[in-house]
């Protein structure tokens, strides 16, 4: 079978044995896997440890099912999540699953940016979903992705009534803008550096859009009603500075990105105004079955952050794309065969 393996060289198409499903096992056929933002972290990262097979947001069908495993069939459509809490050591028992030591020890072989790889028994029993019959293939790659913004908006405790700022608008920015009006925020901002994130933005339900290349935040916001929620999808850590400054008092921030280094801030606010910072870390066995519900009744579209489809061996192009401010999601179709 087909791998994209990264190397020091960028990415290397070769072909590798298709894994075999052991009784408690399944083999999925991948259809489509997105290229998320940490696997364009990874791929540019020249300190990463290669050769490795990223991919993490997956859907496809399963081409063969081991002899133990039951309410499965070979030709099911499905998604697979990568990682899997332990659910029985201290940190699980108070619910903080993803940052379960077991977590990231756990791994779909070889990784997404494959033609098949094999679901361990913890991913079928936890993370394996059948695709409802109205969700596409392509549009399947986003359960793992709106998965993780509701594990973060649960986290900061989102609320109907909020009005929520989210710096950044890619395909993250673009799920939290939907999944904050699923539920039910009053009024939802974006702000961004691309004109045309801030336009799918604006398309997608967003109350007003501010394009931060023109003039700054706080110009933008001193006449406009409280941000009680700022979610920061950006990897920039001056924005958290910037939210600091603008959330409301008794406000929340939720650091959606990874940062490097540190930051002043303005540690008043703290106890004066009682605002809180908060981060959140990939997603949990329990957010899946939300995220596939929010998508099979719409309340969260999915085909307009879909930029371009791209075959496997294309993969180099695709992380190159993606990095540019006027794409959105980038998917790569890893099996022709696999029908949406």
């Amino acid at each position: 079978m087909k791998v994209a393996t990264l190397t020091h060289e960028g990415f290397v198409i070769n072909q590798i044995e298709r894994p075999l499903a052991s009784r408690d096992e399944v083999v999925i056929q991948v259809g489509a896997c997105g290229i998320c933002g940490t696997d364009i972290l990874k791929a540019t990262d020249p300190t990463f440890p290669r050769p490795a097979v990223l991919g993490h947001e997956i859907s496809g069908i399963i081409s063969e099912i081991g002899s133990n495993v039951r309410d499965l069939s070979v030709g099911d459509r499905v998604f697979v999540a990568h990682h899997v809490p332990c659910f029985t050591c201290e940190v699980c028992q108070r619910g903080d699953y993803s940052l379960c030591p077991h977590f990231k020890q756990t791994n779909v072989f070889p990784g997404g940016f494959s033609e098949f790889i094999k679901v361990s028994r913890e991913h079928v029993a936890h993370t394996l979903h059948k695709i409802p019959d109205n969700i596409s293939i392509e549009a399947a790659t986003f359960i793992e992705p709106l998965s993780c913004c509701i594990h973060g908006q649960k986290i900061m405790g989102l609320q109907a009534g909020d009005r929520v700022l989210i710096m950044g608008v890619g395909p993250i920015g673009l799920l939290h803008l939907q999944l904050a009006r699923a539920n039910l925020a009053r009024e939802v901002y974006v702000s961004d550096i691309s004109p045309h994130r801030i336009q799918k933005a604006m398309e997608l339900g967003a109350h007003a859009g501010f394009d931060v290349s023109r003039q700054s935040l706080s110009e933008y916001l001193s006449p406009m009603s409280q941000i009680n929620a700022v979610i920061i999808t950006a990897p920039l850590k001056s924005l958290l500075r910037d939210a600091v400054n603008i959330v409301a008092r008794g406000g929340r921030i939720m650091v959606f990105s990874p940062f490097d280094g540190t930051l002043e801030l303005n540690v008043k606010r703290f106890f004066d105004d009682e605002i809180k910072i908060m981060g959140a870390y990939s997603s949990t066995p329990y957010d899946y079955p939300l995220a596939i519900q929010l998508l099979e009744q719409q309340k969260v579209l999915v085909e307009p952050l879909i930029s371009q489809v791209l075959p496997l061996h294309q993969i180099d192009d695709g992380i190159k794309l993606a990095r540019e401010s006027k794409e959105l999601k980038i998917l790569l179709r890893n099996s022709d065969d696999v029908l949406s």
